[in-house]
């Protein structure tokens, strides 16, 4: 029992770690640094360029392809969207 509240509070506490990572005390990401984003860079290569990780977002169906949705967005709504195949950009959207 004891080892399973620490599983439990680690877990929390990694939680609560990444959700600070990428909550609203994080750097403002602009146009220019969404314009770094190319086309086959990996997830680290991109947080390298925005700062984080972002936030995963749910890609639904996918017809079985490996496909992830990670947003960077700002307090003003702007936000930089990246889409990743296979571990790899293969699109780029900034949002006003």
């Amino acid at each position: 029992m004891v080892r399973s509240l620490r599983i439990t509070l680690m877990l929390l506490a990694l939680a609560l770690a990444l959700a600070l990572a990428s909550g609203p005390g994080c750097k403002k990401v602009t146009e220019a640094q969404c314009g770094k984003v190319k086309n086959g860079m990996d997830i680290i290569q991109v947080a390298k360029v925005l700062g984080n990780r972002g936030n995963e977002n749910p890609t639904g169906s996918t017809a079985g392809l490996d496909v992830t949705h990670r947003t960077w967005s700002n307090s003003d709504g702007s936000a930089c969207d990246v889409m990743f195949r296979k571990g790899k950009v293969y699109k780029i959207l900034w949002t006003k």
